[in-house]
C-alpha cells in the first residue's frame, strides 16, 4: 500500500481534493503517475470484461428507431473495440468541461485530475462489471464515482450548493458528448 495502484486507489477514497492538491503541488513520492494510473485502471478493467465476457446482443428488428439504435450500435463496436484509446482521450473534454465550470485550476492540471478521476472510476466499474456485466458506460457506477469524486475534488465548504449544481452539469454535458461521439461514430461508418 506505500506505492503505485493500491496507495492511489486508497488515497481517493480517502480524501480526494487532499490527495489531488498535494499531487498538484508537487508531492508525489510513492504516487503513481495519473496517465499510469489511468492505463493501469483501463488494462484491468479489459481484463475482467475478457475474463467475464458478456454475448453480446442484437438489435431488435422491430424497435421504432432502428435506424438510431443501428448508427449508435456501429459506433458502439468502434468504441469498445478501441476503446482504450477512446476512454484515454475523452478526459481531454472533460478537463474542457470542469476547466470552464470550475475554474480553479489550469487546464494541464484539470488532465491530471480527471486522469485520475476517470481510473478510480474506471476500476470500481471492473468491480461492478463482475456482478452486473453491464459494459462502462451503461454502468450506473461509473457516473455515481465520477459525481462524487469531482464533487470531492473541487468542493468548497460554503458553496456545497453550487458545487453539486456544477458537478451534475458536468456529468450532464460528459454524457452527451461520450453518446453524442458515439453515435458520430456509427454515423461516419454508415456513410
Amino acid at each position: 500500500m506505500d506505492k503505485g495502484l493500491l496507495l492511489n486507489m486508497k488515497l481517493m477514497f480517502i480524501n480526494p481534493q487532499k490527495f489531488i492538491h498535494s499531487y498538484i503541488k508537487g508531492k508525489r513520492k510513492n504516487i503513481l503517475n495519473p496517465i499510469s494510473f489511468l492505463i493501469l485502471s483501463i488494462t484491468i478493467y479489459l481484463i475482467i470484461e475478457a475474463f467475464f465476457k458478456v454475448s453480446k446482443s442484437k438489435i431488435p428488428s422491430n424497435a421504432n428507431f432502428q435506424s438510431i439504435q443501428s448508427t449508435a450500435y456501429n459506433g458502439g463496436k468502434v468504441f469498445r473495440a478501441y476503446f482504450n484509446y477512446f476512454w484515454i482521450l475523452f478526459i481531454i473534454p472533460l478537463s474542457g468541461i470542469t476547466r470552464m465550470l470550475f475554474k480553479r485550476y489550469s487546464y494541464p492540471e484539470h488532465l491530471v485530475i480527471n486522469a485520475v478521476v476517470m481510473g478510480q472510476a474506471t476500476l470500481l466499474c471492473s468491480i461492478s462489471y463482475i456482478l452486473s456485466k453491464r459494459p462502462l458506460m451503461f454502468d450506473p457506477v461509473l457516473y455515481i464515482t465520477l459525481a462524487v469524486l469531482i464533487f470531492r475534488i473541487f468542493n468548497r465548504k460554503n458553496n456545497t450548493f453550487e458545487t453539486i449544481s456544477l458537478t451534475l452539469i458536468t456529468l450532464l454535458f460528459f454524457t452527451i458528448i461520450l453518446f453524442g461521439s458515439i453515435y458520430l461514430m456509427g454515423v461516419f461508418l454508415n456513410v
